[in-house]
């Protein structure tokens, strides 16, 4: 029997700068960007630490699904094309699966970024609940290359205060780990340098920062088979949150997830943020015009991350890993 694979549908409206989703159902009156989850808190790990909802069955997300299309969309559309994945060095793509039955998979779509060995951080949203497993796509631009490689998460920790609150997320973060018989499939992508520019991290001594994911295109379009990335101006950086501001209508959207914010730090890329929500524009539309997405600004979370990451390396079982 020939296996289907879907993905998640969206219908979706905002309140300040989070996207509020009635993913048809009556009863979801928010959702995060990819997916509507919540973290559940593990009382046996570390402060600060929770694992994330592997095999915590379906949620009403995952009812609402549509058939996977890829499209070649040209680069002056949405997202500028890069021509070289070492624009966002250290980024793959993040996919989550559901098992609807034997021959039915919901699967999500968000980014993430390597940094340490082992691990990748993205977006607790993308992977908090309602998944069987967890996917890396990694080794080329184009997810339909031959060249891609497909790489199992072997666990996923999530940030224990993740929490949706005033219509925007709070710590979205959450940490990948891959198990070392898996890292050869991973040699062409590098750990970046990330949380700690050499300058104070402030929008006077970075104005701008890559970004990118293969997300859609225009909001209720298609995904991108091909990596797209984009510079765009910081609006403001606060204690948690990096936003930035859309360039001529160009940006993140639905599917980028979890995806990188990279500063240039004297010539070299370090990464500052993960994508957490995006809003609408003014006239309330998504993924258009000029509006603004909500980064989480890893400059603050840099001992969660890296205390987590010790934590786990050390009793890899208190993590869920084998």
């Amino acid at each position: 029997m020939e296996l289907r694979i879907s993905i998640l549908s969206f219908v979706c409206a905002v309140i300040a700068v989070a996207i509020l989703c009635a993913v048809n159902t009556p009863n979801t009156s928010f959702a995060k960007q990819d997916k509507v989850t919540a973290a559940r808190a593990v009382t046996v790990l570390p402060v600060g630490v929770s694992l994330c909802g592997n095999n915590a069955g379906p949620s009403s997300i995952n009812d609402a699904i549509y058939a996977d299309r890829w499209a070649n969309t040209a680069p002056e559309e949405g997202l500028a094309r890069t021509q070289r994945i070492g624009d966002l060095p250290g980024i793959v793509k993040l996919e989550p699966e559901h098992d609807l039955s034997l021959a039915e998979v919901s699967r999500g779509h968000c980014s993430a970024t390597r940094i340490a060995e082992n691990w990748f951080i993205s977006a607790a949203h993308c992977v908090a609940t309602g998944y069987d497993r967890i996917i890396l796509k990694a080794g080329h631009k184009s997810l339909s290359s031959d060249e891609i490689k497909i790489v199992p998460v072997e666990t996923a920790v999530c940030h224990a205060d993740f929490e949706e609150n005033a219509n925007q997320f709070q710590n979205d973060l959450a940490l990948l780990h891959i198990a070392n018989e898996h890292l050869p499939a991973l040699d062409g992508v590098p750990v970046v340098s990330w949380g700690t520019p050499r300058q104070t991290f402030n929008k006077k001594n970075y104005s701008s920062a890559r970004t990118g994911g293969w997300g859609l295109m225009t909001y209720g379009g298609e995904l991108n088979d091909f990596l797209q990335s984009v510079e765009l101006d910081i609006f403001s950086i606060d204690k948690t949150t990096i936003r930035v501001s859309s360039r001529a209508g160009r940006g993140p959207c639905v599917g980028d997830s979890g995806g990188p914010l990279f500063v240039n730090d004297a010539g070299t890329p370090v990464l500052m943020g993960v994508l957490s929500t995006i809003s609408s524009n003014r006239a309330g539309d998504m993924c258009q015009g000029n509006y603004l997405s909500n980064y989480m600004n890893l400059n603050s979370f840099q001992s969660w991350a890296r205390s987590t990451m010790a934590v786990c390396d050390a009793n890899k079982a208190l993590c869920g890993a084998s």
